[in-house]
């Protein structure tokens, strides 16, 4: 089998406004190579439920970010966004060349959006989006787009499901990572950027390992939150710097999820906690954003409407790993 020199790619919006978006492209390689040269292109839009007319976008080199990382960019006059509604993706290659010759391609993919989470709950685009989600170990697309049809917002997944983003971003359905192990964490790698990745939901108990908060395996997945990748300086840390202070300010979509009441601070990356509603009210000295997580096969009852609530999840009723 032939040695892979692209380690990973991962796109990011340096600029996005309704007239233009400026995508990064920063590209990993398994190694250092002499003289790399970079050429591909992004072509769109293209969504599942609309025609479109696609236009080929070509990627323009920028610099080298570190020993292993270069930045490219591709600039899109007035962009589609993606977002639940229309989920608008920019898809092509990007070829790696040495001397002259074609050394390896890779396809990539690629929504713009803008994700935030506050005091108000979620907002996509800056609008306000109540999450509405089910737990899933394992999906296929048309699953999927019966989900959407039936009302549901968000998948909540096992980690080693986040090979299936891909089929998310093409449908318009949000998709959370849930850690319940460190091997979950020591194993995880959501490659480049989904648009469809909301967030992480870590398990409460992680966070009193020895280890914590200096995991390596969480810094990466820290590096590949889609929010945290913003400017390109910031990247260039996220994807070769260890010191979590550089972007704690940033890691706006983490979550811990809660079974009792917490007995140390919570880290400061965390953006929202997840609870039953059983511990809810004992949680108001906790001033972040609650997602509710509740038991399949429980009496049904509205939805709760409330500032500070940004939905709920639908749990099995025995372990969150089952899927169905």
């Amino acid at each position: 089998m032939m040695n892979r020199r692209i380690e990973s790619v991962r796109t990011a919006n340096l600029k996005l406004t309704p007239t233009s978006a400026e995508v990064l492209i920063a590209v990993r390689l398994a190694s250092e190579l002499h003289n790399p040269e970079f050429r591909g292109r992004l072509m769109g839009p293209r969504c599942r439920y609309a025609s479109t007319v696609e236009v080929a976008f070509p990627i323009q080199p920028l610099e080298r970010l570190t020993d292993r990382v270069w930045a490219c960019r591709v600039v899109i006059p007035e962009p589609n966004w993606w977002d639940l509604t229309s989920p608008f993706l920019y898809q092509g290659p990007i070829e790696l060349w040495q001397d002259g010759r074609l050394i390896e391609q890779v396809d990539i993919s690629h929504g713009s959006r803008v994700l935030d989470i506050g005091p108000k709950g979620l907002t996509l685009n800056g609008k306000p989006i109540p999450l509405r989600g089910i737990c899933r170990s394992f999906w296929f697309e048309e699953e999927l787009l019966q989900l959407r049809r039936e009302g549901f917002s968000c998948v909540l997944a096992p980690a080693e499901s986040m090979g299936l983003c891909e089929s998310a971003d093409r449908v318009g359905m949000f998709v959370m990572a849930r850690f319940a192990s460190s091997d979950a964490m020591k194993s995880f790698d959501c490659g480049g950027h989904n648009p469809s990745m909301v967030g992480f939901l870590v398990a409460q108990d992680l966070l009193d390992r020895p280890e914590w908060p200096d995991h390596d395996a969480f810094l990466r997945i820290l590096a590949s939150t889609p929010l945290l990748e913003k400017r390109r300086t910031e990247l260039a840390r996220l994807l070769g710097a260890r010191d979590m202070s550089s972007w704690r300010t940033g890691a706006c979509c983490n979550g811990i999820e809660l079974h009792r009441l917490p007995s140390k601070p919570l880290p400061e990356w965390a953006a929202f906690v997840a609870c039953s509603e059983e511990l809810l009210p004992r949680l108001d000295a906790i001033a972040l954003p609650k997602l509710l997580l509740r038991k399949a096969g429980s009496p049904e009852r509205e939805p709760i409407v409330q500032a500070g609530i940004l939905g709920h999840i639908d749990e099995p009723a025995t372990s969150p790993d089952t899927g169905r």
